[in-house]
């Protein structure tokens, strides 16, 4: 059950980013095109100083796809972990069943 159950949850995610894949690819263009288009309607607006000073959006992309991988990655050590310690295989239950084979 367990091989059945990766196989369909890896093939629903391969088509799930393939699709994710052409969509952005869509997106980006349809993003180019507008943003071509409109640069010959719109006037060129003059810089305000505060905007000099905020993150660019490639930074806040950044920071925050970081955060969210922390996240992410904690998140599945503290769900690993209480899988561990439910199939008896956490730290503590790893170090007294090491004790006990030095012990015996």
């Amino acid at each position: 059950m367990s091989s059945r159950y990766t196989e369909l949850t890896e093939s629903i995610g391969e088509r799930y980013s393939q699709a994710a894949e052409r969509m952005r690819d869509l997106q980006v263009d349809l993003v180019e095109r507008a943003r071509e288009v409109t640069q010959r309607y719109l006037p060129e607006l003059p810089e305000l100083p505060l905007v000099a000073r905020l993150p660019t959006p490639y930074a806040i992309a950044r920071a925050n796809f970081a955060l969210a991988e922390t996240l992410l990655a904690a998140q599945k050590r503290y769900t690993l972990g209480v899988l561990d310690a439910l199939a008896g295989s956490s730290r503590r239950s790893r170090a007294r069943a090491a004790k006990h084979e030095s012990e015996g």
